[in-house]
């Protein structure tokens, strides 16, 4: 086992959508728990998922084929674990009369490699002819014989749950092994890619040149004594779920469609497992460009209906746990998901809700986000389109209310300046079509209180000296000529380069 892909699925964030992600048949996608189309298979095997962690041997086995990613149908099951189960007859004549506990692990490890491990790579020989360090899957291993270490060891855990041991697994930076633990407390490390690889004792003394050799004759990483004291202990069932993320799962080897249901998966079922999530953010995030580039709208509100409260979760997360609040790629993919779905909710019937999380990620983005810039441009578009749909229900105080307290930091900002010029254009223009100039003047003065130097603003300076002539003009033609110059006099204190507001009030100044 070379290492697992967390490293190189970061890498496709900054790619562009591929071929293979265009080709995904998304009919069934959002029908179930998670985005993903899950077959019956697939979600039997989920909600199995609390027997495999109870050390259940057919839960177990199922999950370890689903974290093949080709196993996906209940007849590919049946199929596999026929060919499991064929030969466990011949296993039993081999442990047959060993009662034994450390007897009947050593006895498995032998006819494991006997009767399962008998396929030959190209080039192989000796020892390690049917050793892959690529071949990570339990299906392959059962169909053709072919292993690595963690495909050998879920075979070796799959058997010795049959037959009543307690198992673990052990995992090094480049290598996987099993530890079995006996009813007397006892610990027993099972290294799987070798016949003899029962009771391995590790001291410091062993990661010398022998030790050496030994990994890189099965083309892995060589560890130091220090990696193997610090090695990560997981559940049988977690084992599992370590393996959905493998060398099979790599962009070269599997479809986008496959690896990203298996990166949900993993997610769904690992809660915890930092890695896990961003790996889920990234497909989420990815899924959005796809279909925000076909403009799918129905397709968007339906990701975003379902994977909001995951969203919410892992909001509340990076505020708690610290490897979340301080890994910078976990938080702006999460950033980036929310500003895309405070987004789409603005076009459907949920804005209001859309506004809350728009300004909910407003108030948290930090130095932790990398990008805050260009995800707070994104959080002001959608204000933007809050305050656009309010607009045009003429409910132009509540569009205005989106921006309270975000006056300061606007300024200077194009995306939250131009909604604001945006807004106020469209409040003044509603009252100048009923000629109801009074709050023309209020809306737009209201507007250039907010400093907020936009292009636009010398356009609506205009706007606003016109609205004030036209005021001062129908008071003068109602007869009420104090009160028509008293509005050009104050356009000529606030808009000293009004000139038409100037000369207006010297016309009405040399009449009356």
């Amino acid at each position: 086992m070379r290492g697992f892909l967390t490293g190189l699925v970061l890498l496709l964030f900054s790619l562009a959508l591929q071929a293979d992600e265009r080709a995904v048949d998304r009919s069934g996608f959002g029908e179930g728990p998670l985005w993903t189309a899950l077959t019956d298979f697939e979600q039997r095997t989920l909600d199995a998922f609390p027997q495999a962690q109870q050390g259940d041997a057919e839960a177990l086995f199922a999950l370890y084929l689903l974290a093949s990613g080709e196993v996906r149908t209940e007849a590919g099951f049946r199929q596999h674990r026929e060919q499991f189960t064929a030969r466990l007859e011949e296993i039993d004549s081999r442990v047959s009369g060993v009662t034994d506990e450390r007897e009947l692990g050593r006895e498995l490890l032998d006819a494991m490699h006997a009767v399962y491990l008998s396929g030959r790579i190209a080039g192989g020989d000796g020892l390690l002819a049917s050793y892959d360090a690529d071949q990570s899957q339990l299906s392959r291993v059962l169909t053709d014989g072919v292993y690595n270490c963690i495909s050998s060891s879920l075979l070796y855990i799959s058997l010795a749950q049959r037959y009543g041991l307690s198992t673990r697994g052990a995992l090094l930076p480049s290598h996987a092994f099993v530890e079995l633990l006996l009813s007397d407390g006892t610990m027993v490390e099972v290294e799987t890619t070798a016949e003899d690889g029962f009771a391995v004792q590790r001291d410091a003394s062993q990661y010398g040149e022998a030790d050496q050799e030994w990994f890189e004759e099965r083309d892995l990483e060589v560890p130091s004594f220090q990696d193997y004291l610090e090695r990560t202990i997981v559940s049988s069932a977690e084992l599992g779920l370590e393996n959905m993320w493998n060398q099979h799962a790599s962009p070269e080897r599997m479809s986008y469609a496959d690896r990203m249901r298996l990166a949900e998966i993993h997610g769904h079922l690992r809660p915890q497992d930092h890695q896990a999530q961003k790996n889920r953010l990234i497909f989420y995030t990815r899924e959005f460009e796809f279909l925000h580039e076909q403009q799918d709208e129905a397709a968007l509100l339906a990701l975003f209906e379902l994977v909001g409260p995951y969203l919410d979760r892992m909001d509340r997360l990076s505020e708690t746990r610290e490897e979340a609040a301080q890994d910078s790629e976990f938080r702006n993919l999460l950033a980036w998901n929310q500003a895309a779905r405070a987004n789409v909710l603005m076009s459907g019937d949920r804005p209001g809700e859309g506004l809350q999380i728009a300004r909910g990620q407003l108030d948290t983005l930090d130095e932790h986000v990398t990008e805050a810039d260009r995800v707070r441009n994104n959080l002001y578009l959608a204000l933007d389109a809050y305050a656009q749909r309010r607009a045009s229900q003429r409910a132009f105080s509540r569009g205005r209310e989106a921006f309270d307290g975000l006056e300061t930091e606007c300024a200077g900002h194009p995306a939250c300046e131009g909604a604001l010029t945006r807004l106020y254009a469209a409040w003044a223009q509603n009252y100048w079509s009923m000629s109801e100039w009074s709050s023309v003047v209020r809306v737009y003065s209201e507007y250039l209180s907010l400093s907020l130097d936009s292009l636009e603003e010398s356009v609506l300076r205009g706007n606003l000296a016109a609205a004030f002539v036209n005021w001062a003009n129908r008071d003068w033609f109602d007869e009420d000529r104090e009160q028509a110059m008293a509005h050009l006099q104050r356009c000529v204190e606030q808009l000293p380069e009004a000139q038409v507001c100037a000369s207006r009030l010297q016309e009405m100044q040399r009449v009356y």
